[in-house]
């Protein structure tokens, strides 16, 4: 089944990182782009008919990419010339540590408002990205757990060591994962057991 493609500027694909195994590129706002659409403007044009090979320098705001032609879509670079405002739906790929795409479809546009959408389309999409990403909770790393489990030890501790259900509780953190720390603070002598299921710190 054919992926569906998505709107990027040329440096989206130019900062990326390229997955061989799968044949995506992965952005830095973590979107796998399997095809891709670009708008910009030629800015070279080579063909070589022997070989039904050929592909055209494109320049957008962000950066300058080539779009390669194959013989399956080779005959359609012989419209394109140097000026000409074209978008690309294809494949990205990498070869010798230069991304580039892999032309399916091209469309030479005509119509300024387009660009102007597109341009459009972009800032909509990446402010909506920008926003997902802020609005996602860190995910705490394993010495900020450890931290939060030992403070929520003292605050709980009454003199007999502060009872799991109520770590628990204060934490809202996994049951399993909960017990994981507890069992890496005993370990390390951070923390010990002076009655089943109570903690105090060392």
């Amino acid at each position: 089944m054919r992926k569906p493609s998505t709107i990027v500027y040329i440096s989206d694909l130019l900062n990326g990182t390229y997955i061989e195994d799968e044949k995506c590129l992965v952005t830095l706002v973590g979107e796998r782009i399997y095809r891709c659409r670009i708008l910009g403007t030629v800015i070279d044009k080579r063909e070589y008919d022997e070989s039904r090979y050929g592909f055209i320098v494109l320049e957008d705001s962000s950066g300058i990419i080539r779009a390669k032609f194959f013989d399956n879509v080779y005959d359609k670079i012989k419209n394109i010339n140097i000026g000409d405002i074209v978008e690309i739906i294809g494949r990205p790929r990498k070869r010798d540590e230069e991304i580039y795409v892999a032309t399916e479809i091209v469309r030479i546009i005509n119509d300024i408002n387009y660009e102007l959408l597109r341009e459009l389309e972009l800032c909509i999409k990446y402010y909506k990205l920008g926003k997902s990403i802020e609005e996602k909770p860190r995910e705490l790393k394993v010495e900020d757990l450890k931290t939060k489990v030992l403070n929520a030890i003292e605050m709980l501790d009454e003199g007999e060591g502060a009872d799991f259900y109520d770590i628990l509780n204060e934490t809202k953190i996994d049951e399993e994962k909960l017990e994981e720390i507890i069992n890496e603070l005993l370990t390390d002598g951070e923390i010990y057991m002076p009655k089943i299921n109570k903690f105090k710190k060392i």
